[in-house]
């Protein structure tokens, strides 16, 4: 019992600040996601096809005016890797063609 209580204790004191370390790490990943996807949503009425090169800009300039209009935190969710990842990675899942 007292082992319990010593556990409690220090997960509560310690808890709070892993997992804000964690969010810091991992949000710009889940942003950049999502980010990708709401500009591939905004676009699906186009006719056109674009080239993945000038698609990877049109979302990362995106990202950023998200960033100015603090819609999104962290800046590292407009990096042009991570969002390449995402597009690829919906590229692969079949939304988008």
């Amino acid at each position: 019992m007292n082992f319990i209580n010593f556990f409690k204790k220090a997960n509560a004191e310690t808890g709070e600040p892993m997992m804000n370390f964690l969010c810091s790490l991992l949000w710009p990943y889940v942003s950049s996601y999502w980010v990708s996807a709401v500009y591939l949503f905004s676009m699906r009425n186009r006719t056109k096809q674009t080239a993945m090169k000038r698609l990877l800009q049109e979302v990362q300039w995106f990202a950023e005016s998200m960033f100015d209009e603090r819609i999104i935190e962290f800046y590292e969710s407009c990096s042009l890797d991570t969002l390449k990842n995402a597009l690829s990675s919906f590229k692969v899942f079949t939304p988008v063609e």
